[in-house]
């Protein structure tokens, strides 16, 4: 009896090697950010730099909406990831932050992301804006300037085009 069973589990053994797929190899990922839950996103903020404290940092980032991330809000394999393998300043560590370094993780909930984005993409269209009409205004006929921006807006995937010689 013991030969049959131990004859079986080398068998299983076997078949399983095989049909187990090859790992990939991918670079290291430093600032890995771990799932977010649904409505929220994940931002790694400053804390620290060179050994001198940047709580002013965090303070803006709360003001903006953000909230500082607790390490029982993440699953439990992702903080096991991050209390265990990156635990390396434990000194410097205040309860209750998911830290990489001197990073403190932290979300927001999307729609004020999307507000902040939007903010600063027409803060960006202004200033560009802006610098354009000045390059307008005092333009030269002996330096000529030709504004060639412009933008397109597709959807779906592109077709090719042909010319026609």
């Amino acid at each position: 009896m013991p030969k049959k069973t131990m004859r079986f589990q080398e068998s299983a053994k076997e078949t399983r090697s095989t049909q187990e797929r090859p790992r990939e190899w991918t670079p290291p990922d430093m600032l890995r950010t771990p799932e977010a839950p649904p409505g929220f996103a994940y931002r790694w903020v400053r804390a620290r730099a060179r050994n001198e404290d940047h709580s002013d940092n965090i303070l803006r980032w709360r003001r903006q909406g953000y909230e500082i991330v607790r390490p029982e809000e993440l699953k439990l394999e992702e903080r096991d990831f991050f209390t265990k393998t990156l635990d390396l300043n434990a000194s410097d560590k205040p309860d209750g932050t998911v830290r990489i370094g001197d990073l403190i993780l932290m979300k927001v909930k999307l729609e004020i992301r999307q507000q902040r984005m939007d903010y600063y993409q027409k803060l960006a269209d202004r200033q560009i804006a802006a610098v354009n009409a000045e390059l307008l205004r005092t333009r030269d006929p002996r330096m000529p300037y030709v504004n060639e921006s412009r933008s397109e807006v597709t959807v779906g995937r592109p077709q090719p085009q042909f010319k026609d010689e």
